[in-house]
């Protein structure tokens, strides 16, 4: 008896490890999945080209100046409020691009708590399935289970023989019993 109850804690032992391994895989392969996306180019490459836009303006700016210069007063303003309008397009399209990538990151990140969260759900539900099959929650239940004394299985009544020794146990303890007459049922025969 002792030795498959041991047994049996022992594979409920190993599984509690297994799925709690597998567990740990998910949430390391979650997280590098994560570091991986925030290294990804996609999420750096719209500062990079806002910076080369912004050296192009730059040295935009520089020959314009140089052309007013040499140019009368009127037509320097008109270079001057045109140079106003593209920064501020291009202010603009920065704060845009921006934008962009903190939706982006915005969604990942929900994204990533809505997995950690569903897998968080399934062991919970894992957890109770693997509660409901556990033998002791049938004795709690007000059954009973019936073994050799040995802690043998007993499958059927040809099992058995007169003077045999059993253990029952229940939800508060155990009883250990002697059979003195095996009877089938009328079902059992037929």
């Amino acid at each position: 008896m002792i030795g498959r109850k041991q047994d049996f804690e022992f594979q409920v032992s190993r599984m509690e490890q297994r799925l709690a391994s597998a567990l740990n895989q998910r949430l390391l392969q979650l997280k590098n999945r994560l570091s991986r996306a925030k290294g990804h180019k996609l999420f750096h490459e719209p500062r990079h080209l806002v910076a080369a836009r912004r050296q192009q303006l730059e040295r935009l700016d520089d020959r314009m100046r140089q052309a007013l210069r040499r140019r009368a007063t009127e037509p320097q303003r008109k270079l001057a409020e045109q140079n106003l309008t593209l920064r501020h397009l291009m202010e603009h399209r920065l704060r845009e691009a921006q934008r962009r990538l903190d939706d982006l990151d915005g969604l990942r990140l929900r994204t990533m708590e809505q997995s950690l969260r569903d897998a968080q759900n399934r062991l919970e539900r894992q957890e109770r399935q693997l509660n409901a099959f556990n033998p002791y929650q049938v004795l709690r239940r007000g059954f009973s289970i019936t073994r050799t004394a040995g802690g043998g299985v007993i499958e059927a009544l040809t099992d058995l023989e007169k003077g045999a020794e059993l253990e029952t146990l229940t939800r508060d303890g155990k009883i250990l019993s002697t059979v003195h007459r095996v009877e089938p049922t009328p079902q059992s025969q037929g």
